[in-house]
């Protein structure tokens, strides 16, 4: 999104070092207000979540951990609706990359409104210790460890529905004649649902 975040950026080119703006949405219609989060977020530079090399920047049910690995500007916005969810990511390219090209693929996760933010559905970032964008900053005390039994996916108390979100950006190596040095060398794993 633009940086006003009121409508489409209108190129998917970044350089390294710009923020970039990403919102979520839950569509509501005749249902019962629903609050979206961003569980897990996964960078690739093909549109294939297992591919290598491959950058995890949501982890463990919300946390936005680079920032933290990265020391990145990166996190999320205070919610100013609860069926909407707002980030910025720093762009970045990948240290063994062969392509500019970065794929993005979120699972998002929504849930009844009224459910208080907990372990399993938090927005946290990092900024010499975790925040949550609702102010609950308890939600995330699990984030340097596990939140949930199985380290990644567990099933929320209160329900919840899943999706796969994806999307992509091309990251270029200088803005001017400024070299910017942010690159990306994790390649961790990634739980996909079902």
């Amino acid at each position: 999104l633009a940086d006003d975040w009121s409508y489409p950026r209108p190129s998917h080119l970044y350089f390294l070092g710009d923020v970039i703006n990403i919102e979520a949405s839950v569509k509501v219609y005749n249902h019962v207000p629903l609050r979206v989060f961003v569980d897990h977020c996964v960078a690739t530079q093909v549109p294939d979540v297992n591919a290598l090399p491959r950058y995890s920047f949501i982890e463990n049910h919300g946390c936005l951990v680079d920032a933290k690995a990265t020391a990145s500007s990166s996190r999320f916005m205070p919610r100013s609706q609860e069926d909407k969810i707002q980030f910025q990511l720093e762009a970045f390219m990948f240290q063994e990359g062969y392509s500019p090209s970065i794929y993005m693929t979120c699972i998002l996760k929504a849930t009844l409104a009224s459910a208080p933010s907990d372990a399993l559905r938090k927005s946290c970032s990092f900024a010499n210790g975790w925040f949550a964008a609702d102010g609950n900053h308890q939600a995330c005390g699990c984030c340097d460890s596990t939140c949930g039994p199985d380290g990644g996916i567990a099933a929320s108390p209160f329900g919840g529905s899943f999706k796969k979100w994806a999307w992509y950006a091309v990251c270029r190596g200088k803005r001017g004649d400024k070299q910017h040095a942010r690159t990306a060398s994790r390649s961790d794993g990634f739980i996909l649902l079902p």
